[in-house]
């Protein structure tokens, strides 16, 4: 599941696709045509998402030749890998933020484009942080200092400024439970 957003966070530099056999086994299937991504520094998540299904449209051709020859492809090498959705909501999922690193949260923030943050006591939905040198106080309660001692604020929610997320908030407008 968001096999490009794992590979995006995990700082690999490519992401792939790959055609293959299905089994019973996760991951144990054949594999028939493979393809590779190289993950720009700048890349969106969406434009590799373009990238790799133009790329695996190219090869379709290639791979239903491989099907009508009753090609059987080569046996995968070593362990599966598998991410699931409760591995997915859970890095998104920010109890503390004060417990990460401003890198650890760019970092999440760049994958997977939103993360649900715990901020005094209110969940946000943040799709954008900022560092700030004003320090936490009062009068700013929605910035916080990081595990690296970096004061960071959301400054976009569900891509929204705050003010017109706290409208449609208030409106009890929410987030499908699954994004």
């Amino acid at each position: 599941r968001k096999a490009t957003n794992w590979s995006v966070y995990h700082g690999d530099r490519e992401t792939g696709f790959t055609f293959h056999c299905m089994s019973e086994a996760l991951d144990k299937g054949h594999i028939l045509l493979q393809g590779m991504v190289a993950i720009r520094p700048d890349a969106r998540i969406a434009d590799l998402e373009q990238e790799k299904a133009l790329a695996a449209a190219e090869e379709t051709p290639r791979f239903l030749e491989m099907l009508v020859n009753r090609e059987a492809g080569r046996p995968q090498v070593g362990e599966g890998s598998y991410f699931s959705l409760r591995d997915f909501q859970r890095i998104r999922k920010i109890d503390d933020p004060s417990q990460h690193s401003s890198a650890e949260l760019a970092n999440r923030l760049r994958a997977f484009g939103l993360l649900i943050m715990n901020i005094g006591g209110t969940w946000y939905d943040v799709t954008r942080l900022s560092t700030t040198f004003t320090p936490p106080n009062a009068r700013n309660r929605l910035s916080f200092r990081t595990h690296d001692g970096v004061t960071m604020q959301p400054t976009r929610f569900c891509y929204l400024p705050l003010p017109l997320y706290r409208v449609l908030r208030w409106t009890g407008w929410r987030l499908p439970a699954v994004h």
